[in-house]
């Protein structure tokens, strides 16, 4: 029987800015790297419990984009933040666009919005509550 979420793996393309949105912007807390061969793992503790596994390939994959409604992939990762405004300004000034507002969603009763991480992965920022 499953016991916890061990990791959620996102394959990366800049190293360098995705190490400063998750550890600098967000303020994850690094863990141990692991070179695998041919390809290195990046590991970030996750507040609740589990690991963020970020993965730099040392050859060429292919690019896959996917839309919110592809069915059968990842579509988003949410975070429940502590201050969605905050952390909205946060984002915003460091050059990130939130191309789902953040807004209160009364239907799940919290207020939140979507974005893209420097790969083009999809993270949605939640607080419960109207705010």
């Amino acid at each position: 029987m499953i016991k916890a979420m061990d990791h959620v793996t996102i394959n990366i393309k800049d190293v360098e800015a995705t190490l400063h949105f998750y550890g600098e912007i967000l303020g994850l807390q690094a863990l141990p790297s692991v070179d695998m061969g041919d390809h290195f793992l990046r590991y970030f503790a996750l507040p609740s419990g589990g690991k963020l596994e970020l993965i730099q390939y040392y050859y060429d994959v292919p690019q896959l984009d996917v839309e919110a409604t592809n069915k059968g992939c990842a579509r988003h990762l949410a975070f429940e933040v502590e201050d969605i405004r905050a952390l909205e300004k946060k984002l915003t000034d460091a050059g990130f666009v939130f191309h789902v507002p953040v807004s209160y969603v009364k239907n799940l009763d919290f207020t939140g919005g979507l974005t893209k991480d420097p790969n083009g992965f999809e993270l949605e920022f939640l607080q419960y509550g109207e705010h």
